[in-house]
């Protein structure tokens, strides 16, 4: 029975593990069909992450004149991105990449501590596969609908924040986080749809004043 209810275990992380990986098959094969049809530039500017990424539907016209690889997969966590950069990021070889992940980790109940060992592995793997490429990690934004994480937020902005101050080579910072707070420290509620959590026009301007230095 001890060995009947450990087998049962495995099954269940078994099940579980295969869950996750196909869990964006989908959205990923359909970036590679795109691909097949027509391979992006070297050297273009790639944006990853989770649905602050995918909802930005016109990120290529407000950076108009750069070579722009859109790669957002909403719901994505940051181990996601990790795990695909195989298929969706290395591939390109590109000059910049901007990545917004984190948020949907913390508020799955993931400790700042654990999304920041996360980025820490997704660190590792683009600067030893790609070290010429700058990265450009922007932090986990304010919203009215996950206000109560915002110790959370805070928490893990200040962990990331603080390694690439260490670690500067190739790597800066998006402070997004403060930009979208009122004077109260409290979420512009005007910056958001109607869900309280993905941005409008509004909130992606204040995304894009931020950017575009970088580019």
């Amino acid at each position: 029975m001890k060995y009947l209810a450990i087998a049962i275990v495995f099954i269940c992380l078994g099940t579980a593990a295969a869950a996750q990986e196909g869990r964006f098959e989908k959205e990923i094969a359909a970036f590679e069909q795109q691909d097949q049809q027509e391979f992006p530039p070297k050297g273009a500017i790639l944006f990853t992450g989770s649905s602050s990424i995918r909802m930005w539907k016109d990120l290529k016209e407000r950076f108009e004149g750069y070579a722009i690889i859109e790669r957002g997969f909403g719901g994505s966590q940051l181990s996601d991105v990790t795990h695909y950069a195989g298929r969706i990021l290395l591939p390109y070889r590109p000059s910049k990449i901007f990545i917004y992940a984190g948020d949907n980790d913390l508020a799955a109940g993931q400790t700042p501590a654990e999304v920041y060992k996360e980025f820490l592995e997704f660190h590792k793997l683009i600067t030893d596969s790609l070290p010429e490429t700058k990265v450009y990690y922007i932090a986990a934004k304010p919203s009215p609908r996950r206000q109560k994480l915002l110790p959370a937020y805070k928490d893990f902005n200040g962990r990331v924040a603080k390694f690439i101050k260490k670690h500067p080579c190739n790597w800066e910072f998006v402070d997004v986080f403060q930009a979208m707070l009122n004077d109260e420290g409290v979420p512009m509620r005007e910056l958001f749809l109607e869900d309280r959590l993905h941005m409008n026009s509004k909130g992606y301007d204040i995304w894009e004043n931020l950017i575009r230095k970088y580019l």
